[in-house]
């Protein structure tokens, strides 16, 4: 398995694909990705998968940029707002990124190899910590069920 995912750090290669590949696929987030080139690495989604990918890979404490007028794309429509997110949730990951509407009624995102590891190791960390968050409630219910046996009936004084 760690063969797939040669290549980190610098240059990106063929494992940043499978990286988000696999990344997207643990969020249930349905799209193609593609590397065209060296330098280049496609997602393509429809609006939902788009606009959840968006809302994962938004920084906390990140704000929108205030071009918010109809030239921007937002409230033109889910397949238009969805790529605006898409990319302004991007622009954290590194420059020369970006989102735009397919005639398909998709979203399309490009990036460097570099920044699809980069995406990729941010979704894989969300689902990571998904999972310990959801393991340590389950911990907490379970020792808080083995405390005290519940008694029915019987009772009293």
């Amino acid at each position: 398995m760690a063969a797939l995912f040669a290549g980190g750090g610098r240059g990106g290669g063929p494992g940043a694909t499978t990286e988000l590949r696999r990344a997207l696929a643990t969020h249930h987030i349905a799209g193609r990705v593609y590397q065209l080139g060296a330098a280049l690495v496609t997602v393509t989604a429809d609006a939902a998968g788009a606009q959840a990918l968006a809302v994962l890979l938004t920084q906390p404490g990140q704000q929108r940029p205030p071009t918010m007028g109809e030239e921007s794309g937002w409230g033109a429509g889910p397949v238009a707002t969805a790529a605006v997110a898409l990319g302004d949730a991007l622009t954290a990951y590194g420059p020369s990124i970006y989102a735009r509407t397919l005639d398909s009624g998709q979203v399309t995102a490009g990036m460097s190899p570099e920044a699809a590891q980069q995406v990729a190791a941010a979704l894989t960390a969300k689902e990571s910590g998904r999972k310990g968050a959801a393991a340590g409630a389950r911990s907490r219910v379970e020792g808080h069920r083995s405390h005290r046996p519940l008694s029915v009936g019987g009772g009293g004084c």
